[in-house]
């Protein structure tokens, strides 16, 4: 009978479930060192109830020369009687994508264990390359998977900051609200997407095949995301995995902790409109110093890191590793103070922001926590691989779930408004 995918694919999934790692962060080149430093981390959501990460956000305030007026704010219960600790619980998310094998391909090289193997291997690796990419997008964003801001609209077209091309491709299905988080989806037609039939990345401009000026109509201004990422209410819930601009934005709760009154449970916002990128980043360092904490890496978008690297030697350009799986990048070093923080540019980070902080910390950093594997195949019925409806093809369901966590937000500083 020879080799047929329901035998060689059990062969590649051992593979595949062991590699993952290597398969995820380092088979291609990364252009998003913010993934690249979160480790990953299999953690259980108690049946549903989240994952529970303690944080310590404020030191006991009961000392004195007084061993009297110590004694009593020690034993009184008003704020800094003793140390504050809070609870994230954070709800994870899912991402799904089916790895789809054609029977065309499958019949060409059926019998021929080898082939086969490289028809599965291209459709498992590809698939994890785009959930990579999603997750890359996401990592240093706000949890509501914003994609760009419109700049301008016709009858087929939508333009974007051309630095954002690369965070969609064609066929994508887009849509658009009047705010990132606080409004619904626009209806342009009898549902709200338009897909993008191409896309120039010199211009900017996305030619898209549903009239984006219909119904209640994209104006200049609205906030664009990928149909499906983005909950079509005026109060929306997160549906994807939330980034550094949630965790170190200003959101008054996430993840049902209220911050305000709670400095250390929010990153230190840097206005950095109006001011020299360096010169910001430097405030940051200086203002993190002040509050007992450090960088040890700072990242940046592709346009702002181009903008110091034009204002600086180009020898001292350095290579540098990140994560647990020292993946190199290329960055520049700033220094303040006799100490020096990494500048490293990810390819995702919208222009203007800036995040550096700790990232070496692991009790504070960002880390990815999933549930099982950071990438697995859905078989709980048994079934690895299974039959599509009304097509000639098959298919295995991958999927990750978990979300990003940040334990110690108030250690991290935030730069808005780079380069304004």
């Amino acid at each position: 009978m020879g080799a047929t995918l329901t035998s060689v694919f059990p062969t590649y999934k051992e593979h595949y479930l062991g590699n993952l790692p290597e398969i995820f962060f380092t088979s291609k080149k990364l252009t998003s060192p913010v993934l690249a430093q979160m480790e990953s981390k299999s953690l259980d959501d108690g049946g549903g109830r989240g994952f529970v990460v303690p944080t310590v956000f404020r030191l006991p305030g009961a000392i004195s020369p007084s061993f009297t007026t110590a004694q009593t704010k020690a034993r009184g219960s008003a704020t800094g009687s003793t140390f504050g600790t809070e609870r994230w619980v954070v709800q994870p998310v899912e991402l799904n994508a089916p790895a789809v094998f054609t029977r065309e391909s499958i019949l060409a090289a059926k019998g021929d264990s080898d082939k086969l193997l490289d028809v599965v291997k291209m459709s498992m690796e590809s698939t994890t390359m785009g959930l990579r990419k999603r997750y890359a997008h996401y990592a240093s964003g706000a949890g509501w998977a914003k994609v760009a801001t419109v700049l301008a609209v016709t009858t087929t077209t939508v333009t974007i900051d051309n630095d954002l091309c690369n965070l969609v491709q064609e066929g994508d299905d887009l849509v658009a609200a009047a705010t990132e988080s606080a409004s619904v989806l626009k209806a342009i037609t009898s549902g709200p997407e338009t897909t993008i039939t191409a896309i120039n990345r010199a211009t900017g401009v996305l030619t898209v095949d549903q009239d984006p000026t219909a119904g209640t109509p994209w104006v200049v201004g609205d906030t664009i995301f990928r149909f499906g990422e983005r909950e079509d209410s005026a109060t929306p819930t997160r549906l994807v995995v939330t980034g550094l601009d949630g965790w170190f934005g200003t959101d008054t709760v996430l993840h049902g902790v209220t911050r305000t009154g709670k400095a250390d449970l929010t990153a230190h916002q840097i206005d950095g409109a109006s001011k020299d990128i360096g010169q910001a980043i430097v405030e940051a360092m200086r203002t993190l110093f002040q509050y007992d904490s450090y960088a040890s890496v700072c990242y940046v978008s592709p346009t702002d890191f181009e903008t110091v690297s034009l204002d600086r030697d180009a020898a001292k350009t350095i290579s540098m590793d990140v994560g647990s799986y020292k993946i190199a990048f290329e960055g520049l070093n700033a220094s303040w103070n006799g100490y020096t923080v990494k500048l490293l540019p990810d390819a995702m980070i919208q222009p203007g922001r800036a995040y550096l902080g700790p990232f070496d910390d692991g009790d504070v950093a960002p880390f990815l926590a999933c549930n099982g594997d950071l990438v697995n195949v859905d078989n709980e019925d048994g079934m690895d691989i299974r039959a599509i409806d009304a097509a000639a093809s098959y298919e295995a369901r991958l999927f990750s779930r978990g979300n990003f966590i940040t334990p110690g937000p108030g250690k991290f500083a935030r730069i808005t408004g780079l380069g304004t």
